[in-house]
């Protein structure tokens, strides 16, 4: 019996996919997980995911794969160190799902595998320069938990991370008179939208605080945001005479490293909004930005049009030429894009060989004038490679709100329509949305 394989849907996707057994054994990985972890396909299904896993972290990855497999939980996101065939650690983010046949059994794991190994490299950085920094630090995540904490911090304030996990946890022990502490809590508001609006260190905040032994300090906080996650530093002003000397220093130190803090969060920011492979806007970024724009246009009174671009027969080009021609024919439309876009537009990479362009201000024949431009100097220009040369073409659908859609998903779903009507009519063409069809068929493979 042949072995089983996962879908071919899953060899187009930009990340990893791998088909698990509940003790972890891999069934099948497609071709991005190979190339990430670097062996063959026959190789990979020889091998255990719990062994590939860094000794430290494998105890918690067999309980959360034991948990799955039982159904007690329907799906968790693990960071995990994962042994690549070079015998390095590769970083990697493993969303795992749980698949269960027609009987209710889970015989199955999914999991998709994306490489994080740069954002823990700077993460571990990061926490490096907080170390050695003489004043104290905290890292809070988006959700307000405390990621990181000196010992400093600890020493400054009395509190272990087992009494104080979270920002929550903290405040009302920092600041128990709840007047002061909703003043307090309200400034802090500020400092953080302040250090996201103006990409900078923010502050001072000075805050009266109250230590575990029962004495209060008076505490100049300043704020740097690193997109998911931020970082406070802390320096007790009480006897500012006393410590003048001292202050000095610390800023001294603070000034030298604030350059490199500055190009980690600019390098974190990027990170989290950009595309790794073409240098588009991603998913992520296109869900926040789309909102907004939708909301301005509707409250100007003005067009706003959306560009679903898709590469035709891209499998094709994949199957013939190998991913690596692949790869390099997204990179090629991307630059197309990015040169023929105007500042106030939004090129997004919208998953797999899809495109979607946000317009904001643009009526749809000057949006459909757009689209035949990129359509044909896209299929003008070569795409050439390291043992390749090849010409690919694309397909475009168009929707302009408020005339196709007055939020997100309606306009998409439009712009979808009208992309699956170009690929229908031929591909190498581009389409306008219509009214919606519910008898629309379905559209030909890409």
């Amino acid at each position: 019996m042949p072995a089983e394989r996962i879908p071919p849907l899953a060899e187009q996707l930009p990340v990893g996919i791998a088909l698990l057994r509940p003790d972890g054994g891999l069934i099948d990985l497609n071709a991005h997980g190979c190339r990430m972890l670097g062996y063959t396909r026959e190789e990979s299904r020889q091998l255990n995911c719990l062994t590939l896993v860094h000794p430290d972290e494998r105890a918690g990855s067999r309980a959360h794969l034991a948990a799955l497999a039982a159904g007690e939980s329907d799906a968790c996101t693990l960071d995990r160190r994962l042994l690549c065939k070079d015998g390095r650690y590769l970083w990697v983010s493993m969303a795992l799902t749980p698949l269960a046949d027609a009987s209710g059994t889970i015989g199955k794991l999914a999991c998709t595998l994306q490489d994080i190994d740069a954002r823990k490299l700077a993460e571990e950085r990061l926490r490096r320069i907080l170390r050695e920094m003489p004043i104290a630090t905290a890292v809070v995540n988006w959700n307000g938990t405390l990621a990181h904490r000196s010992e400093k911090f600890e020493a400054l304030f009395g509190y272990s991370h087992e009494e104080v996990p979270s920002m929550q946890d903290w405040l009302p022990l920092a600041y128990p008179d709840p007047a002061y502490r909703q003043v307090i809590a309200a400034q802090i508001a500020e400092v953080v939208a302040s250090a996201q609006r103006e990409g900078r260190v923010a502050g001072p905040l000075l805050a009266r605080v109250r230590c575990r032994d029962g004495s209060d300090k008076m505490i100049e906080f300043h704020y740097v945001d690193l997109v998911q996650q931020g970082v406070w530093t802390m320096a007790d002003v009480s006897g500012r005479h006393l410590l003048e000397a001292a202050m000095r220093a610390a800023n001294e130190h603070l000034m030298a490293r604030l350059g490199e803090i500055h190009q980690l969060q600019e390098q974190l920011r990027e990170q989290a909004i950009r595309d790794p492979l073409t240098g588009l806007y991603n998913r992520r970024y296109l869900d926040e930005t789309l909102t907004r724009e939708l909301a301005r246009a509707q409250r100007e009174g003005g067009p706003l049009s959306l560009i679903l671009i898709d590469i035709d027969r891209f499998k094709q080009i994949n199957d013939t030429h190998g991913h690596p021609a692949g790869d390099e024919v997204l990179r090629t439309l991307a630059g197309l894009l990015r040169e023929g876009a105007r500042l106030e537009d939004i090129p997004c990479r919208y998953g797999g060989e899809e495109f979607l362009l946000v317009l904001p201000g643009m009526d749809l024949p000057a949006a459909r004038q757009r689209a035949e431009d990129w359509r044909e100097r896209f299929a003008g220009q070569p795409v050439v490679g390291e043992g390749f040369a090849l010409d690919a073409t694309l397909s475009a659908g168009i929707a302009v709100f408020p005339a196709h859609g007055q939020d997100s998903a309606a306009l998409i779903e439009a712009a979808d329509r009208a992309l699956y009507a170009a690929k229908r009519l031929g591909r190498n063409r581009c389409e306008t949305a219509t009214s919606p069809s519910p008898t629309d068929p379905a559209a030909p493979a890409s």
